[in-house]
């Protein structure tokens, strides 16, 4: 009996591995468990490309385990302009434009990524609106927080 009750409270959501992620950082349970229903598990294996410059922007990605390098190709080199570890995010451009990708991302170690489209996410926020009002503030601080970090390193 203590085992039917088990399972009937178990979080079936995984809604546990979305708690880490900052930009899920003021969602509650509740409506993590929502958005888990619009998130996507995606595996790559070590050195697998999870998406290529020039690519149509459809997709936010977060990162459960593993590490991610985002690099730009110029005459044949690959240069790698950010590394990015569990609970963080990118691709997160294409929710606000139509236009392509301008960098690629590969993984560095084998990764378990969560991914989001760009429709999903509006569907989400249009059926969850203060859920998704939470999510566009938080990108907005932290595009903001990037960009006034990046200007303020200019200034140094």
């Amino acid at each position: 009996m203590i085992d039917i009750l088990k399972n009937l409270f178990k979080d079936s959501s995984n809604t546990a591995k979305l708690t880490n992620i900052k930009l899920f950082k003021n969602l509650n349970k509740t409506e993590l468990s929502y958005l888990s229903n619009y998130l996507i598990e995606r595996k790559f294996t070590k050195d697998e490309i999870i998406y290529q410059e020039n690519y149509p922007h459809v997709v936010i990605y977060f990162i459960l385990e593993g590490n991610v390098e985002l690099y730009f190709t110029k005459n044949g080199i690959n240069k790698a302009f950010e590394s990015l570890c569990p609970n963080q995010h990118f691709g997160e451009i294409g929710l606000f434009d139509d236009k392509v990708r301008i960098s690629s991302a590969k993984a560095v170690t084998d990764c378990s990524l969560l991914a989001i489209s760009k429709y999903d996410f509006v569907k989400f926020a249009s059926k969850y609106p203060g859920s998704g009002i939470k999510l566009l503030y938080n990108l907005a601080e932290e595009i903001a927080g990037n960009y006034y970090d990046r200007l303020k390193n200019e200034l140094e």
